[in-house]
């Protein structure tokens, strides 16, 4: 079974130019959007001033995706299955396995994950942009993936431990067997000087009638 926890994303929305500094000051590659992204929210502003903060930030988070869109396929492109399935999950619903530590601990590394103060995707425009641009239908198919490699991997476990039982089965039946063998030799070996003796007997006629042969 899998273990999963649900992480709540606070509702409270940053001022604006805290959200774009919290989307894009992140490694080398964001930070070139601020000056465009910064552009583009003065027109928007001058456009529309009365636009509410949450239509203004989803503006921004799409533009932003417009923006970084190759720089977002090459991050997916470069995990692996695991990690693009916790990527896709965090994404989807909020909702973490909490046994794939290392596939965790790996992407905080990567700095793909945060874990302050709710464990989430680096950003928001990457959130979005995984759930607008990866189809349900690879979620499923990644979710079957994994599940399969893991009955393979029990499998596996049990496979190894036949081999490992047929393998202490065969040690000990082995030593028998040489055992057996090696009485059998030592027989051989008292009866090889008759046996040599009585078949030169049968290929000499003239011995059948010596005496005391």
């Amino acid at each position: 079974m899998y273990d999963f926890v649900i992480h709540m994303v606070p509702l409270s929305l940053p001022n604006t130019d805290d959200f774009i500094e919290n989307e894009l000051r992140i490694g080398y590659a964001l930070p070139r959007f601020i000056p465009q992204i910064a552009h583009f929210h003065k027109k928007l502003i001058e456009h529309s001033p009365e636009i509410k903060d949450a239509d203004l930030h989803q503006k921004l988070i799409n533009t932003i995706i417009e923006a970084a869109q190759n720089y977002y396929y090459a991050i997916w492109s470069a995990c692996s299955p695991a990690e693009k399935l916790l990527i896709y999950d965090l994404a989807q619903d909020g909702l973490v396995n909490t046994k794939n530590e290392a596939v965790m601990s790996d992407l905080v590394q990567k700095g793909l994950l945060r874990t302050e103060p709710t464990l989430r995707l680096f950003n928001q425009s990457f959130t979005h942009f995984i759930l607008q641009n990866i189809p349900e239908e690879d979620g499923i198919r990644m979710e079957r993936d994994a599940k399969s490699q893991g009955v393979w991997g029990t499998y596996q476990i049990i496979v190894v431990l036949m081999i490992f039982a047929i393998l202490v089965f065969l040690s000990f039946a082995e030593k028998e067997a040489m055992a057996r063998i090696a009485g059998i030799l030592t027989l051989a070996a008292a009866l090889l000087p008759k046996l040599i003796e009585f078949t030169g007997k049968i290929g000499n006629p003239k011995s059948w009638f010596s005496k005391g042969g």
